[in-house]
């Protein structure tokens, strides 16, 4: 008898701590979520100014990751091959495909010259930062525009080249960062 009060005793003062808890949780689950979304914001606050240092101090590199053509189609890209690289006052653009030998010996065409146009502007309302680029390359006698755009880990890049738009996707980083491979055009040569 003694057990069985002990027990209904232990499960009551149990089933009580456990109410105050549930009733504790919730106040803290909401604590959470802000103090979550807080953090959010600052880390995004952080890495968009860190891009933005790197857009003025001209050392950036774009590995896609997504090729996007201008009517829809996607491909999945190696972003060691697939970049953009900005250092200084010259800029490399690079397109390549494992799969293939192209003019530059990785299944594709590096686009390197220097920059005429270079604009950094920030969204103050989306919080996206960005570039415009404007460059001509020995290849092509067009003028290739890039709009280099920037939303905390993403990196996103639309190239125009005579009316023919290409979009690359992909993580940013600076050049000491990079794992690229710069291939050279043996058209060049």
């Amino acid at each position: 008898m003694k057990n069985r009060i002990i027990i209904i005793i232990a499960a009551m003062f149990f089933s009580f701590g456990l109410y105050a808890q549930n009733g504790e949780e919730e106040m803290t689950k909401k604590e959470r979520r802000q103090a979550k979304k807080e953090q959010r914001q600052q880390e995004y606050a952080a890495k968009q100014a860190k891009a933005l240092k790197m857009l003025q101090d001209k050392d950036i590199v774009l590995e896609a990751n997504l090729l996007l053509g201008q009517k829809g189609e996607t491909v999945q890209a190696s972003p060691n091959i697939n970049f953009i690289a900005i250092s200084g006052e010259d800029i490399h653009m690079q397109l390549g495909s494992a799969n293939g030998i192209g003019w530059n010996g990785v299944g594709g065409v590096t686009f390197d010259g220097k920059m005429s146009v270079y604009e950094i502007y920030e969204n103050e309302k989306s919080g996206v930062v960005g570039v415009r680029i404007r460059y001509t390359n020995l290849l092509s006698r067009d003028v290739i525009t890039i709009d280099l755009s920037i939303n905390g880990d993403r990196a996103s890049a639309r190239v125009n080249t005579a009316g023919r738009i290409l979009t690359m996707q992909g993580n940013y980083m600076t050049a000491a960062e990079s794992t690229v491979f710069k291939a050279d055009n043996i058209r060049n040569y």
